[in-house]
């Protein structure tokens, strides 16, 4: 494997961290992920960067280029659509 598709992969694995970690920070606090915006998972993941800079999705928000943003942006609507109405 090739240390491209390797650090392809581990922003893959953190960016997917972050999308857990949103959703598990939001059903603590009562919330419905679902009904998030991606807008609202940005500002979750805003508030954990400060807070716990030490987490994967944190240091992975802290570090997402656009490329990321979009891809979280395209697998977070993903998952909402899938979700929604279950």
């Amino acid at each position: 494997m090739t240390g491209r598709i390797r650090t392809r992969r581990k922003k893959a694995e953190a960016r997917e961290i972050a999308l857990r970690a949103v959703r598990g920070q939001a059903q603590r606090h009562g919330i419905d992920p679902t009904h998030l915006s991606v807008d609202d998972a940005m500002t979750i993941l805003d508030d954990m960067s400060r807070r716990d800079p030490e987490l994967i999705a944190a240091q992975w928000y802290v570090a997402m280029s656009d490329r990321q943003y979009r891809l979280f942006r395209r697998e977070w609507n993903v998952w909402r659509k899938s979700t929604r109405g279950h």
